[in-house]
Order: structure tokens, then C-alpha cells, then sequence
């Protein structure tokens, strides 16, 4: 059989030139041979007519077959990539991490909320912004009962005779 020079001659490869002394039933031996674009390249021939020797049951009898190869059954041929429990296992590791570095606030991932989540949030900035209107309104209080030495634009509530519209 002619491969592809690219390649190692498979001629070369132990299976092929001492043969395999043991090969039990249901076994199989699997080799790439060549590799189709340079097989293509180099106008190799797909059909191939091999024969095989072998000896097993009853009595060590010999055994020789004839068949054919035909590598032209694997030209454009598609695939179908299978996966099993192990590659699921292996994804749901990356989500798990993935899960894991989420945390509520801006850019940190996923936040998901339900209706009492939503009113507590709601709530708590009400409440943030009834603290901070009356700190302001504290602060302004405060600031409107500075005397004139402390703030020359300040309303001195004393020159009302005690009577401060502001307080």
C-alpha cells in the first residue's frame, strides 16, 4: 500500500512488519494510516486490495482473507462529535465557578430579585432618603442660626425678640 510521503510509512510500524501475536476476540487494533490532504495531494490511489493471515480456533488453524480498502468511503465524509457524562461534568465545573464570583452590585454578575427583594431594596431607599432630607434640613436649620459674627449673611433669630420664622 502506497502513503502519503508526509507521513511515516506504515510499513515501518511494528503491527505491519512482525505482524500481532495475540489479538483476543473482540478486539480490534486502530492505526491511523494516512492522512487524507496529502493522500489527495500527492494523487494516491483510494482502493486498495490487502490480505490478511491469521490463525486461531479450531486447532491453530491458518486463516487468509482478501478484502478491500477503500479509502475513498472517507472523502467528504461529516462528523459527529459525541460527548458523554464527562464532558457534561466538565462544563457544569465552569459554571459552577462562574456562579460562584457572582455577587450583587453594578458589574458583578447576575443579580436575580423577587417581588419582597424589590420592596426591601425600595424601602431601605426611602428610608436613606428620608435621613439624608433631614440631615439637609438639620444642616440648613443650623446654618440659618449662626450669629453675625460667626456668619455676616446669617438671620439673627435674637433681634426678633425671640420669635424665629425659620425655627
Amino acid at each position: 500500500m502506497v502513503t502519503s510521503k508526509e507521513h511515516t510509512d506504515i510499513y515501518e510500524l511494528k503491527a505491519f512488519k512482525e505482524g500481532i501475536s495475540t489479538l483476543p476476540p473482540g478486539k480490534e487494533f486502530r492505526t491511523l494510516l494516512d492522512f487524507g490532504p496529502s493522500r489527495f495531494k500527492e494523487k494516491l490511489p483510494d482502493l486498495y486490495r490487502v490480505k490478511i493471515n491469521y490463525r486461531g480456533d479450531p486447532g491453530d488453524r491458518p486463516y487468509s482473507e482478501e478484502m478491500d480498502l477503500d479509502f475513498g468511503l472517507y472523502w467528504n465524509r461529516r462528523f459527529i462529535t459525541l460527548r458523554d457524562i464527562h464532558d457534561v461534568y466538565k462544563q457544569l465545573e465552569i459554571i459552577a465557578k462562574e456562579i460562584q464570583r457572582w455577587r450583587p452590585g453594578i458589574g458583578s454578575g447576575l443579580l436575580a430579585v423577587g417581588p419582597d427583594d424589590v420592596r426591601e431594596r425600595h424601602d431601605q431607599a426611602e428610608q436613606e432618603l428620608e435621613e439624608y432630607r433631614a440631615e439637609q434640613t438639620k444642616r440648613e436649620r443650623d446654618a440659618s442660626h449662626e450669629t453675625p459674627e460667626e456668619n455676616p449673611l446669617a438671620i439673627d433669630c435674637r433681634r426678633d425678640a425671640g420669635v424665629c420664622a425659620l425655627c
